[in-house]
């Protein structure tokens, strides 16, 4: 994978050793640094830099005051972000390159062990690239520089995996819920089977569904959230009586473009399954639990 710019005095590329430009918290890079100016390019450094940044959209207030004096407010979204990680070299002092002569530079750079996923949410994103930049000596001089975007994946690690009984009724005096489930780690694509067991506690008529919910938070400011369900019908409208258990078989797939389980500074993203009873004219009884959206290591 690389960047390539060509300006009007430099030619410069930035190439990693993996053409899909994918890898692992903990994984080194292999960087290649090309530059071929047509002039004579006069330096005062040069630095490459592995960076991961998080972006995150939150809600903010803003005060304004008119010409009678009377105040208002108005809630508007806004885009921020920060570097959660930077190792850099610098690899050029003071020197100058010659017009025509193609130079290369080559470099080993490590994700730290406990790197961040990539992640592209709606609300929430870290992205992580390589970045060089070539820093003129001549006076309004150009500074050429180049990046390389790079995928870093979270493999599941295998821990919780244990099939059993997970989460639990909001209500339980109506009903209690369980989600019988494989395990607590997934992967985008794959499909969980698994089963809803209800118990009542009293007779009522309820439509069942199951819903995996991606629930998208920023504290930052006034904060942000943004969920999306996927919902999946398991009955439609049910007679339920007092302590006759009724338990159903579902199958729920994470989409496949689905953004990892993260965690960052100023937002994140948390993965949930939820078992619902939809009743009329009353809220729902339901059952959720959290579950741990991972990558595979393929």
């Amino acid at each position: 994978m690389f960047n390539f710019l060509k300006g009007e005095k430099t030619e410069i590329a930035v190439t990693l050793d993996r053409p899909n430009g994918t890898y692992f918290p903990g994984e080194t890079i292999g960087v290649t640094v090309t530059i071929t100016p047509d002039k004579e390019l006069k330096l005062k450094k040069a630095v490459v830099k592995l960076s991961g940044s998080e972006a995150y959209q939150y809600l903010t207030t803003t005060t304004s005051t008119d010409s009678e004096g009377n105040e208002s407010e108005e809630v508007s979204y806004e885009w921020a972000g920060s570097e959660l990680f930077v190792s850099e070299e610098n690899f050029l002092g003071e020197t100058t390159l010659p017009a025509g002569a193609t130079q290369r530079y080559s470099f080993q750079m490590k994700i730290p062990d406990e790197g961040l996923p990539t992640c592209i949410g709606e609300i929430v994103r870290l992205e992580w690239q390589v970045n060089v930049k070539f820093t003129s000596a001549r006076f309004l001089g150009s500074d050429p520089q180049a990046q390389a975007d790079l995928r870093v994946l979270s493999p599941a690690p295998g821990v919780q995996v244990q099939a059993g009984e997970y989460g639990g009724s909001n209500e339980p005096g109506e009903a209690d819920l369980a989600l019988l489930l494989p395990g607590l780690e997934a992967l985008p694509g794959q499909p969980v089977n698994g089963q809803l067991r209800i118990l009542p506690r009293k007779d009522f008529a309820a439509e069942v569904r199951l819903e995996m919910v991606r629930d998208e938070n920023v504290s930052y400011d006034r904060g942000n959230q943004c969920k999306k369900s996927f919902p999946v019908k398991l009955a439609g409208k049910t007679k339920f009586v007092a302590g006759q258990m009724l338990t159903l078989p579902f199958q729920v797939t994470i989409p496949q473009d689905a953004p990892p389980s993260i965690q960052t500074p100023n937002g994140s993203i948390i993965w949930v399954i939820k078992g619902v009873l939809g009743r009329t004219l009353r809220k729902d009884t339901q059952i959720e639990q959290t579950i741990m959206v991972y990558q595979p290591k393929a």
